[in-house]
């Protein structure tokens, strides 16, 4: 399953309205990042112009046999489902959903990665990071569900990932830079 990941190349300059899950369990860890543990779970963005139409991002886990490897699946859509909502008139917001959510202030996205590992004939994709103004939000498969990292720098990717798709124009994504 082949994909070109165009979703990512659209979030940047984009606004991460939220993120929305009918669970949401969220600790700090010892180094002072959150992270939140998701299950059924939603992203929410929307274009900077004014009246420009919210775009959801609907995230699961899955478990590859016989590697045992997680990846992450993404369909992008345009309602909040299968999350409750309800549609409101706002020049800014086209929804209110009914699940626990996150949001932050400073919430444009400047960059997005997309990586992957090798799993027979395909990459298979596994964690997506997004740089927002002031952080940047590390989204990931994991064991039953999605995590996500909010951290202050750059989260360094395993040394097996991939670079499936990226906002910026490089073709190679210097580690060393973290950027």
């Amino acid at each position: 399953m082949t994909t070109n990941y165009t979703y990512i190349k659209k979030l940047k300059n984009m606004h991460f309205k939220g993120l929305y899950s009918e669970r949401l369990l969220v600790y700090k860890t010892h180094k002072g990042e959150f992270q939140m543990h998701l299950s059924t779970s939603l992203l929410g963005f929307r274009p900077k112009e004014e009246n420009a139409a919210e775009k959801f991002w609907h995230m699961k886990w899955n478990e590859l046999l016989p590697s045992g490897h997680d990846v992450l699946l993404i369909r992008e859509q345009n309602t909040p489902e299968p999350l409750q909502y309800e549609e409101i008139n706002s020049p800014y917001q086209t929804y209110v959903v009914s699940a626990s959510n996150y949001s932050t202030a400073f919430n444009t996205i400047n960059n997005a990665w997309a990586y992957g590992y090798p799993e027979e004939e395909d990459i298979q994709l596994h964690t997506v990071i997004l740089e927002l103004e002031e952080s940047f939000m590390n989204i990931s498969a994991t064991p039953g569900g999605v995590t996500i990292t909010l951290t202050e720098e750059f989260p360094a990717p395993s040394e097996y990932d991939v670079i499936l798709a990226s906002t910026e124009n490089r073709k190679e994504l210097n580690r060393d830079e973290g950027s």
